[in-house]
């Protein structure tokens, strides 16, 4: 479990419809901070993830883990539970934005900056929710 001091520079607040939400900084907000649904960091917590973030030049935000290839896994895809060859996009475009509603896994290849994510599939849902954007086939 995470201490309460891993958390101190994360700012816990509403969105526009009213969703806690938190922002995470990003590399010490030297590279900005993205947003994540406030119950996904208690989940992230409970995985181990740590929150000292990074983004890639590609925008993507990366969470360090050394049991991975690359000493690191993107955030969207622990939290969408993307499997091998399976891509998530961003409705928005932005990848900073990690909030449920913005993420859905599809199939074929998918940049990072896709607004309007081609065939959606069905995603396991995390507890019971569903991407409320989307509706998946």
């Amino acid at each position: 479990m995470t201490s309460d001091e891993d958390f101190t520079d994360i700012k816990f607040l509403r969105d526009e419809n009213g969703r806690e939400v938190a922002i995470v900084p990003v590399q010490d907000g030297r590279k900005g901070a993205a947003i994540i649904d406030k119950d996904d960091i208690q989940f992230l917590d409970s995985l181990g993830l740590s929150f000292n973030w990074n983004k890639l030049p590609n925008g993507h935000i990366t969470a360090p883990e050394s049991n991975s290839p690359n000493n690191y896994v993107y955030v969207s895809r622990v939290l969408i539970g993307a499997g091998w060859g399976q891509q998530i996009a961003y409705i928005d475009g932005d990848p900073s934005n990690l909030r449920r509603s913005n993420l859905v896994l599809v199939k074929g290849h998918v940049t990072w900056h896709c607004k309007v994510p081609p065939r959606p599939i069905r995603v396991r849902p995390l507890r019971g929710r569903t991407n409320e954007a989307c509706t998946f086939h």
